[in-house]
Formats: C-alpha cells, sequence, structure tokens
C-alpha cells in the first residue's frame, strides 16, 4: 500500500486512508484500491484535473477517481458532511501515512455488512482481540 500511497502527487498530510486500507497496510489482505478522504482544497483541485474522473455514490456524494485510486470529502460521518478532520484525529499513523483506524473500520464494515465485507470483519475482529490493550 505504502508504494502506492507513494506513488499519488497529493501531501500526505492532505489524506487519511479509509476503508480496506488500513488491513492491506497491516498485511492482512491484498491491495486492490485505495480510498482517500482528502481536504476540500485537494477535491476542489484535483476536480479540475482532466486525468481525475467525477462519479457519484448512490447518496448523491461526489467523488474523484483515478485508476485504482478513490477520492471522498467524508467516510463514517453521521452527518454525511466532510469529515477530514475527524478522520485525522481518530487515525493511526503507519510509515508516515494516517490511516482509519482498524476499530472504526471494523464498526464501518458491520454497519455496511456488504458481502464483500464479511472476510474483511472476520479479519479485523481477530485482529483487534489480538491487540487489545
Amino acid at each position: 500500500m505504502t508504494d502506492e500511497l507513494n506513488k499519488l502527487s497529493i501531501d500526505k498530510n492532505s489524506f487519511v486512508v479509509v476503508g480496506s486500507g488500513v488491513i492491506v497496510q497491516l498485511g492482512l489482505k491484498e491491495f486492490t484500491d485505495i480510498d482517500l478522504v482528502v481536504t476540500r482544497n485537494v477535491f476542489k483541485k484535483l476536480a479540475k484535473d482532466p486525468s481525475w474522473q467525477t462519479g457519484s455514490f448512490t447518496n448523491g456524494e461526489k467523488y474523484l477517481m483515478q485508476g485504482d485510486v478513490e477520492l471522498m470529502l467524508s467516510w463514517d460521518s453521521a452527518s454525511g458532511k466532510p469529515n477530514f478532520d475527524d478522520l485525522v484525529e481518530d487515525s493511526v499513523s503507519i510509515d508516515g501515512y494516517q490511516f482509519a483506524k482498524p476499530e472504526r473500520v471494523y464498526e464501518w464494515k458491520l454497519k455496511m455488512n456488504r458481502p464483500k465485507d464479511k472476510r474483511d470483519i472476520k479479519t479485523l475482529k481477530r485482529y483487534i482481540d489480538r491487540h487489545k490493550q
């Protein structure tokens, strides 16, 4: 995951890796894609870059996509509003990058409960149980 993050031309202080990113970074899952919550300024800047495609989630929220990288303004937001600062406060630093904490990803995946989340839920539960303090 770090190799893929290093390729991005985005300041590492302007994003938090969300979704399954932390599972990949911990070596518990193979890399498939990168989901990032970015600052509003980064999102606005890259939205003007034709190499980033714009899309919309089912809730109408916009995202940007380039290859295996997806940028958004919120993730696991109770209000649905941009929550970069909240995610930074509730993140863990691994290899110089900010990742949503495994516990938060676990709770989010439980809420989503999609078929593709089932394996991640089990993996995260084992990891969290082993690393309780």
